[in-house]
């Protein structure tokens, strides 16, 4: 093992289209302490991020049950035994309303009860996390008090902003549902953030493009000038020499617009929502199921968006289902930066590399620690 291998995998990241941010590295093998120091990046969190983030969870379409069983269990004496009738029949009935078949707790004691909700409850421990947070917001607030953006900032600590906040985010952020209902929170995304606004007014263009390319080598001359002429007038009106440019120079200059390789990417990544919101239909997870019968169908779909989606946004999968990378071990399709030559030479073999990228789409700050175990010879 030695800095070659380090070098060989930052090329990588670097050529897969990643950033590594203020990392500096040691010049010799295992001197200094620490080897790699990457800067903080962690957003400070302000009392209008914890006051949009309660907002968030608040309007979660189970909030109201959920709290509500959290309430009375919450209610429950410390002594279990001492429970009143009300207090059984109030957790009872918030039970009820999350199960509403099959619970049969009418006749359990206030033991039993909590063991029911903590063990056969869906979902619970999920919203418990949250609903304490916001508790503990609310506690500093006042009783009765509205949370808002002010009585934060003048009520909650400080150093209490980012652990409440990282709290109730990840509960605003969890996964939930599978591939086809992540497909169409991800659609969902891509159709209305303003990160995608680019994207979004890219697609005439690249659909033009792509008619023009799949003329047929027989194409009769009317079909040919009706593709160039909707490529003509997708490209900006501004363009120079527009209306002389041969079919060849639009396909040249569309093809140097900015981000056209991602905006391609993700149009043609759509092209099975397209296909199933044709005549303004809503893209529904029982339509996506009832055109990919297998999940993992699904997933090959799922991935070609998320990836193009994140070539656009690197944030846009925050909260859904993590996709599949490619399967590398029919080989690596890499830019020329000298990578095969090193994997053919044995400098860097495919397994390492699979481990360094993966480390490296979970974590940017994760290059460094590679780079450390490199270099104490860890691996």
């Amino acid at each position: 093992m030695n800095k070659t291998q380090i070098l060989a995998a930052l090329a990588l990241a670097f050529s897969l289209g990643m950033a590594m941010p203020g990392a500096v590295f040691a010049s010799e093998e295992g001197a200094g302490e620490p080897v790699a120091q990457a800067q903080d990046v962690t957003q400070k969190v302000t009392a209008k991020d914890l006051n949009d983030a309660i907002k968030a969870a608040k309007a979660d379409a189970e909030y109201a049950k959920y709290s509500a069983l959290y309430q009375a269990v919450a209610n429950l004496p410390e002594d279990l035994s001492q429970a009143t009738s009300d207090q059984l029949n109030a957790v009872r009935s918030a039970i009820g309303a999350i199960v509403t078949t099959g619970a049969n707790v009418g006749d359990m004691n206030a033991q039993e009860l909590v063991d029911y909700v903590n063990n056969n409850i869906p979902g619970y421990k999920t919203y418990v996390g949250m609903l304490e947070a916001i508790a503990k917001v609310q506690a500093y607030v006042g009783e009765g008090q509205t949370i808002t953006e002010a009585a934060i900032s003048s009520k909650v600590p400080e150093e209490e902003l980012q652990g409440l906040y990282a709290t109730i985010d990840a509960f605003n952020n969890r996964v939930i549902g599978d591939v086809a209902d992540n497909i169409v929170k991800l659609n969902t995304r891509i159709t209305s953030n303003a990160s995608f606004q680019a994207y979004r007014a890219s697609t005439t263009l690249v659909a033009a493009v792509e008619a023009v390319e799949a003329l047929p080598a027989n194409a009769a001359e009317s079909q040919i000038n009706t593709a160039v002429s909707a490529l003509r007038a997708a490209l900006p009106a501004a363009t120079p020499n527009l209306s002389t440019l041969t079919k060849e120079q639009l396909l040249e200059t569309a093809k140097a617009t900015a981000d056209f390789a991602k905006n391609k990417a993700m149009y043609d990544a759509l092209g099975f929502v397209r296909t199933l919101t044709t005549g303004g239909q809503t893209l529904t997870a029982a339509a996506i199921d009832g055109v990919y019968m297998t999940e993992a169908e699904q997933m090959v779909a799922y991935s070609k968006m998320a990836a193009a989606a994140e070539a656009i946004d690197p944030t846009v999968m925050k909260g859904l289902m993590a996709y599949k990378l490619p399967d590398t071990s029919a080989g690596v399709d890499a830019p020329d930066t000298g990578i095969i030559g090193l994997i053919e030479s044995g400098a860097l073999d495919l397994g390492m590399i699979t481990l360094i990228v993966s480390v490296v789409v979970a974590s940017l700050a994760g290059a460094g620690l590679i780079a450390k175990l490199y270099l104490k010879h860890k691996f």
